[in-house]
C-alpha cells in the first residue's frame, strides 16, 4: 500500500511539474522576454471583422496540423497496438505540452510514448523518431528548393563564383535530397546495420522496429509529413498577409521555407526560442517586405497558435497518463 501511494505521489508531482513549468515558459516568452504590448497594439488596429474570421481559421489550420501528425503517429504506431484517432491526438498535445521547455522540443517524444503500453514504450520511442525523422526530412528537402530559389533570385552566389562551380552546387543540392529520401525508405537496413554492432545486438528486440516498414508505408508517411507542412506554412503566409506584409504567394512559401530550413539547423534551446524565430524570418522576408513589425508580429503569432495554445490544451491531458504501471 505504502508503494502504491508513494508511486502515485510521483506520479502526481510530475505531472504537476510538467504543467507548471510548461505554463511558465509560455508565459516567458510572451509576456516576460516579449513586448507583448507592441503585439497586442498591432492586432487591435485590425478590424474585429477579419481578425475575428482569421483567428477561426488559424484555430481549425492549427488543428488540422495536429490532426495530420495525430494520424502519421497512429498509422506508424499501429504496428505496435491499434490506438483510437482521439487518444493518438491527445498523445501529440501531450507530447507538446512536454517539449514547449525541453531543448529541441524532444519532450515531445515522451509525452507519446506514455500512451501505448509499458512494454511497447521503448519501441513506441523509436517509432516517434521515425516519424520525426520524416517531418524533418520535408523540411529539408522543401527547403533545398527554397535555397535553390533563393540563390537564383536574391543571392548574388552567381556574379561571385564561377559558373561550373554554381552548376555543381545545384547538382549537389540535387543529390542531397535524393540521397536523404532513399536512406529514409531504407530504414529497414538500419536494423541490419545494428545487428553488426556486438554490444548492441542485444538489443535487437527492440530496434527491430525499423524493419516493421515497407518503402509504401515509409512514402505514405513522408506524404503524411507533407501534407503537414503545406498546412503550417500556409498558415505562416496568411498571417503575413493579416499583418500587412506584401508578398506574392510563391515568393512567401518559397522564403518560409527557407525560414524552417534554417530553424531546423539551430540546435537545442535555439529552437524553442521565438527571437530566433523572428529574426531569421526577419532576415529573409525583409528583403521582400520593409513591414518588419508585420514579420516579427506574424512569426509570433504563429508560435502562439500552433505551439502555445496546443501545449495548454495537453496540459488537460496530461493528468491522463500514467507514469507507473504494470506490463499488460
Amino acid at each position: 500500500m505504502r508503494k502504491g501511494k508513494l508511486y502515485r505521489t510521483i506520479d502526481i508531482s510530475v505531472k504537476t511539474f510538467i504543467i507548471i513549468s510548461a505554463f511558465y515558459f509560455i508565459y516567458r516568452e510572451i509576456f516576460y522576454k516579449h513586448d507583448f504590448y507592441t503585439l497586442f497594439k498591432n492586432i487591435s488596429e485590425i478590424s474585429l471583422t477579419k481578425g475575428y474570421f482569421i483567428s477561426i481559421v488559424m484555430f481549425f489550420m492549427m488543428l488540422a496540423n495536429w490532426l495530420i501528425e495525430a494520424i502519421k503517429w497512429k498509422y506508424l504506431i499501429r504496428k505496435l497496438e491499434n490506438i483510437s484517432l482521439l487518444k493518438s491526438l491527445q498523445a501529440i498535445f501531450s507530447g507538446i505540452t512536454f517539449s514547449i521547455f525541453t531543448p529541441n522540443r524532444f519532450g515531445e517524444f515522451g509525452g507519446k510514448v506514455f500512451y501505448v503500453e509499458k512494454q511497447n514504450q521503448l519501441k513506441a520511442f523509436l517509432i516517434t523518431i521515425i516519424g520525426s525523422t520524416a517531418q524533418l526530412l520535408t523540411t529539408i528537402i522543401v527547403g533545398i528548393a527554397g535555397l535553390f530559389y533563393f540563390i537564383l533570385k536574391y543571392s548574388d552566389l552567381q556574379s561571385r563564383v564561377n559558373s561550373y562551380v554554381y552548376y555543381i552546387l545545384i547538382i549537389l543540392m540535387f543529390i542531397t535530397a535524393i540521397t536523404l529520401v532513399f536512406l529514409f525508405l531504407n530504414t529497414s537496413s538500419l536494423k541490419t546495420l545494428l545487428n553488426k554492432i556486438p554490444k548492441i545486438r542485444k538489443f535487437e528486440r527492440i530496434y527491430s522496429v525499423f524493419s516493421l516498414y515497407n518503402r509504401i508505408e515509409l512514402m505514405n508517411v513522408l506524404l503524411l509529413s507533407l501534407c503537414r507542412y503545406v498546412v503550417f506554412s500556409v498558415q505562416f503566409y496568411i498571417l503575413l498577409d493579416f499583418f500587412n506584409v506584401t508578398i506574392s504567394l510563391f515568393d512567401g512559401l518559397m522564403m518560409i521555407s527557407l525560414i524552417y530550413f534554417v530553424i531546423a539547423a539551430i540546435p537545442t534551446m535555439a529552437l524553442t526560442e521565438i527571437g530566433v524565430r523572428g529574426s531569421v524570418s526577419l532576415y529573409f522576408l525583409g528583403m521582400i517586405s520593409v513591414n518588419i513589425i508585420g514579420i516579427v508580429t506574424a512569426s509570433f503569432s504563429l508560435w502562439i497558435i500552433n505551439l502555445a495554445l496546443p501545449a495548454l490544451i495537453g496540459s488537460i491531458f496530461v493528468y491522463n497518463l500514467k507514469f507507473y504501471r504494470k506490463n499488460s
